[in-house]
């Protein structure tokens, strides 16, 4: 399997390390990522997909996928600019794909965070979305611990042995692979 994370990223092992393998075995912990687009005209964030990965269970990530909340049309030039941008160079998800409402976002993510003590996300921006959302979760930005970039999560995982449902979960997969680096009794099968 290949190292995820470089001999010049101590600090980042041991704020791992002390951060999210600490965490009592019955705490709920979770890793989550967030895919989708910004609205510039209203300054708003579309979620488009949403994953999860329970670190206290054995488990894959759990992904979600969101119909868009409004039609193409009602989109600015600029937006669909940007969007078409973001799904051929970012994350590949096309504006009318999903399955799930858009209207049930909320109530999916209360779902899922049930109970939930901890939630760590990538990206600070991405932070601050669930938190809008969340008021009362505990939520961390893996950057602070300096995760790699998400383009440097891709080059890595493409020669991992990690099997994913889909590209949008690397970061996931690669953060798992990193707890997998101090704690060999989890697995993903």
């Amino acid at each position: 399997m290949t190292s995820v994370i470089d001999s010049s990223s101590s600090e980042y092992n041991v704020l791992f390390r002390n951060t999210i393998l600490q965490c009592q075995e019955e705490e709920k912990v979770y890793l989550c990522d967030i895919q989708g687009f910004q609205r510039i005209a209203v300054d708003t964030f579309i979620f488009k997909e949403i994953s999860f990965l329970n670190l206290s269970k054995t488990a894959l990530p759990t992904a979600y996928l969101f119909k868009p909340p409004l039609p193409w049309d009602e989109l600015t030039e600029e937006e669909k600019c940007m969007t078409h941008w973001i799904e051929k160079s970012h994350h590949g998800i096309e504006w009318d794909s999903g399955d799930i409402p858009y209207h049930r976002l909320h109530k999916i993510l209360e779902i899922c965070t049930q109970g939930v003590t901890k939630l760590f996300v990538k990206g600070k921006q991405k932070a601050e979305w669930i938190k809008n959302l969340l008021p009362d979760l505990s939520i961390t930005n893996v950057d602070n611990f300096g995760c790699p970039s998400f383009e440097k999560i891709i080059m890595i995982s493409s020669s991992s042995a990690l099997i994913t449902i889909s590209a949008l979960e690397e970061c996931l997969c690669v953060l798992f692979e990193t707890l997998l680096q101090y704690e060999p009794g989890y697995s993903i099968i």
